[in-house]
């Protein structure tokens, strides 16, 4: 007789309730930010805003972006995609959602990718914590500790998604081991790979440590069951099929990573190499903590930093230290990870093994920032507390240790609760707490401590009676001897952890955003790409986003150049940090600027903080760049430069105003071409060879622009186009392909013909295109992977 697969029964389980409470309490935070128009701040704004881009350009013109022309004069996109990680997996499945999403707004979007984010979280950690713990009521303890400690709102990379698939990943390759089905090798390393994408790609080398050296004492502490599940592996057709689909998904993502590593691009980020490595100086030090104040987080009970939470619920703390009387050994697997991590990023001697051992290593840096990775494994720790603690009573069952241990345990908690209550009435004392938090150059404390300041005392009052609940609930626990009361005791327990953690969760969650009003929550809707005719000296458009960032927004986040792709702002400089840009347009700023190419390392000219200052002194700087002249310019003609004289000694001479056109020896035309003029000794660089022409612009997006003119010359003429060349633009005129030559070392220009034209200028990468269309198919299968996963824990047979 068939077994049934699924009964209502299934659905009324307590694991099936649980876990629907969390999926629940997740759901309502992400509705909490949309109803009430909610906006991130910090880096988890610099996702939001390179996602909006993305998605803006696919809804309107039907493309996934791979130019960005509001940035730097223009920039690639697939460096952002392929190393900022700002990505997601919904976001890879939206890309290829086309004009479905004109109408949309961006931000709901954003979160529903951040919500299936948190179950990606959700099912790994409670899949792996089923491995380890008996109960399904420790389970519940430790999903419930990591995922209200896990918040993204200011700082989405270090604070979530540097860990977020990490315990899924290693849940499918535990039951690739348990099974030897490859299917869930494949779904291990394939879940590897689709994390990188919404990682930055320094976080690879961390990632891929914290999975090594997962296993790798797992094996040492398991030797024996290990071996055996290696033993029991076969190889045939299904490990073919699924080694071919990893070597595949590792090859793809080193594909976008090649494509990424565009020759054209500068960048520019401080105490990084040419190469973007880190010198070990700068590893030990940049970003790192050695004095562990900040762990005094979880024992105040709130964040005072940006870029991380460390508070880990009032009950997790005391299990911590009493998960040394549970008798299991698996805790010291996660013991052991949280020691060298530790010393990890306190820049100890392991750091300098790492750093010259672990490949790539050297291209990451904020040690310090390793923290939220650190509490995710004190949840699992103690989580072995709370098991031996509350189900399995240790403390009746063994020796007299683990009594005194709970009993020592409970009068600490009250000492804590006295002494929180005692310091929330003496600002001299709270005030240095917070600042031995924040102590450091990667925090900030002007972004917080002001803020909590007002509010300090009551926090600590709060604190202070948390613990008192806490040690007067573990008090009867340990002294009542009725089953019935302990499961009563129990339930409440629980429900204490649940209000401490998403009442810490919600509380954050609104700290950490900052509300709109409705008609300013419209900023996020897509629109079209309007096209900037002549580029500003302006930091703020006119747009309405820009007042909203302006005044809301600066005062929390640091701000970098990609707003402008959010305000389609294409400004003639930028005063916002900017990491990156194009080899053309770095070598325009040294030619005026007067650096040269062996001083390559940052840009020709800082302005406060990272930005790029621009050369509008000089005339034919401020003509071509577009400032002072319309962005697209016409001229008679065009020309090579005289022998043994370079583009930039003619840009800079003090007899040139700009108003003759130089091209570089690119494409299918020569010197000896009728459309192209040898420079001769004869001309002048004073001569005015521009032409006012009426032109219109058809069409504007992020990869293509065309332009409609009507040419009046018997000879033709050539058209400028202020925006920096790179050798994958393409151009027709009239159907016909035409080269697009490199103009005054940075920008682009066309040859025209008489009479009517129509040029299209066109970005395209056919291999991009192909990685974009592969991620968001690996994306939607993750996605059916993961909810098959969730639909185990209500959908199952009984064995």
């Amino acid at each position: 007789m068939k077994k049934r697969l699924f009964t209502y029964a299934h659905l009324l389980s307590p694991e099936a309730i649980l876990f629907s409470l969390l999926i629940l309490l997740e759901l309502t935070r992400i509705i909490i930010l949309i109803a009430e128009c909610r906006l991130v701040l910090h880096d988890t704004l610099f996702c939001f805003i390179l996602q909006y881009y993305f998605l803006n350009n696919v809804a309107v013109a039907g493309e996934v972006p791979q130019w960005i022309p509001y940035l730097t004069h223009g920039t690639t996109a697939a460096f952002f995609y392929g190393f900022f990680g700002f990505g997601g997996i919904l976001f890879n499945m939206l890309l290829q959602a086309g004009h479905f999403l004109r109408g949309m707004n961006a931000l709901p979007l954003y979160y529903w990718g951040m919500f299936f984010d948190e179950l990606i979280l959700l099912t790994g950690v409670w899949f792996l914590a089923k491995r380890y713990f008996s109960s399904i009521l420790t389970v519940f303890f430790v999903t419930v500790s990591i995922l209200g400690s896990s918040l993204w709102m200011t700082q989405v990379f270090f604070n979530f998604h540097l860990y977020y698939a990490i315990p899924l990943a290693l849940h499918f390759f535990h039951s690739f081991l348990e099974t030897g089905k490859w299917r869930y090798f494949f779904l291990s390393l394939n879940l590897f790979v689709v994390q990188s994408l919404s990682n930055n790609a320094y976080f690879i080398p961390v990632i891929s440590l914290t999975i090594f050296l997962y296993f790798m004492f797992f094996f040492a502490f398991y030797r024996r069951v290990v071996w055996q599940q290696i033993g029991r592996l076969r190889f045939g057709w299904p490990a073919l099929g699924c080694g071919i689909l990893t070597i595949g998904s590792f090859l793809s993502l080193y594909a976008l990573f090649r494509i990424a590593m565009d020759p054209q691009v500068v960048q520019y980020q401080v105490h990084r190499s040419l190469d973007g490595s880190v010198p070990l100086y700068e590893f030990l030090s940049y970003g790192v903590r050695k004095d562990f104040f900040m762990w005094l987080e979880p024992f105040l009970g709130f964040s005072v930093v940006k870029d991380y939470t460390l508070y880990l619920g009032t009950l997790t703390v005391p299990l911590v230290f009493l998960s040394f009387i549970s008798n299991s050994k698996k805790k010291l697997l996660f013991l052991a990870l949280i020691i060298v991590f530790l010393l990890f990023g306190a820049g100890s001697f392991l750091a300098v093994f790492f750093y010259y051992v672990w490949p790539l290593m050297k291209f990451y840096r904020h040690l310090s920032f390793l923290a939220p990775l650190i509490r995710v494994f004190f949840c699992f720790l103690a989580g072995f507390g709370f098991e031996a603690i509350f189900i399995n009573k240790t403390f009746e069952q063994n020796n007299g240790l683990a009594k005194n241990a709970v009993i020592f345990t409970v009068f600490a908690l009250f000492g804590i609760a006295f002494y929180l209550l005692a310091i929330s009435y003496h600002k001299e004392i709270s005030l240095p707490l917070c600042q031995l938090m924040i102590h450091g150059k990667t925090a900030e404390p002007s972004l917080w401590l002001p803020k909590i300041e007002s509010r300090i005392f009551h926090l600590l009052r709060i604190s202070s009676a948390r613990y008192f609940l806490l040690a007067i609930f573990m008090g009867m626990w340990h002294f009542t001897s009725s089953k019935r009361l302990s499961r009563q005791i129990l339930g409440i327990v629980l429900v204490f952890h649940v209000l401490d953690m998403y009442g810490y969760s919600f509380y954050e969650t609104r700290k950490r955003t900052i509300p709109v009003d409705k008609e300013q929550y419209k900023i996020a809707m897509f629109e079209e790409n309007p096209f900037v005719k002549r580029r500003t000296n302006k930091i703020w458009s006119v747009h309405p986003r820009a007042k909203i960032l302006s005044s809301k927004v600066t005062q929390h986040s640091a701000l970098y150049w990609v707003v402008n792709a959010f305000l389609f702002n294409d400004p003639v400089r930028t005063s916002l940090i900017t990491l990156y840009w194009q080899r053309p347009f770095d070598d325009f700023l040294r030619a005026y600027l007067g650096k040269g190419p062996e001083s390559s390392f940052g840009p020709p000219v800082i302005l406060s903080g990272r930005a790029i200052a621009f050369p509008q002194e000089h005339p034919a700087a401020r003509k071509f760049s577009g400032f002072q002249e319309d962005k697209i310019q016409f001229f008679s003609n065009a020309y090579f430069p005289p022998e043994r004289k370079k583009v930039k000694d003619i840009m800079i001479d003090h007899g040139y105003a700009g108003d003759v056109l130089f091209v570089s020896k690119l494409g299918g035309l020569s010197p000896e071409s009728k459309k192209v003029r040898k420079w001769a000794q004869e001309d002048s660089l004073a001569e005015n060879q521009r032409i006012s022409i009426p032109y219109s612009v058809q069409r504007f997006d992020s990869n293509h622009i065309q332009i409609g003119v009507n040419i009046p010359q018997k000879d033709g003429a050539w058209l400028f186009y202020s925006d920096v060349w790179h050798p994958q633009w393409t151009a027709t005129v009239n159907n016909q392909p035409t080269p697009v030559y490199k103009a005054n070392l940075a920008y682009k220009a066309v040859p025209l013909q008489p009479g009517v034209n129509n040029v299209h200028l066109f970005f395209q990468s056919k291999g991009l295109s192909l990685l974009y269309r592969l991620f968001a198919f690996n994306s939607l299968f993750l996605f059916i992977v993961v909810l098959q996963e969730m639909c185990q824990i209500w959908v199952r047979g009984k064995e």
